[in-house]
């Protein structure tokens, strides 16, 4: 078996999980993670097969990548699920105001790397 699938059907189950948790609960940082969860996803799956990317044989889409802006966007979604789930908000406020500005710099950046 291949490790490469076994790891992405693993996060694939992750997705189906934490979406079936929002689903039920309501809790807004499991949407947080489940937009995690598929970006790393759509991230792997365009990797492994480079044929679903349109841009995959475009000039220099080897050396810089727009699909790194999924990474980006990734750990925005999941800095958010820690500031929710772990409630920064009230126990670090000074922690939760160096996530807010982490992730009000990383998803722009993200979204621009991936455009």
């Amino acid at each position: 078996m291949n490790f490469i699938y076994f790891s992405l059907g693993i996060i694939f189950l992750q997705l189906v999980y934490v979406a079936t948790h929002y689903g039920l609960f309501r809790q807004r940082e499991f949407l947080y993670f489940s937009f995690f969860s598929l970006s790393i996803t759509a991230f792997s799956m365009l990797r492994i097969f480079p044929v679903l990317n349109p841009y995959h044989l475009h000039k220099g889409e080897d050396r810089f990548s727009s699909l790194y802006g999924f990474v980006l966007i990734a750990f925005a979604m999941y800095a958010m699920f820690l500031r929710k789930f772990l409630d920064l908000e009230l126990m670090y406020p000074k922690v939760n105001r160096s996530f807010v500005v982490f992730e009000r710099i990383v998803i722009p950046v993200g979204l621009l790397i991936f455009v």
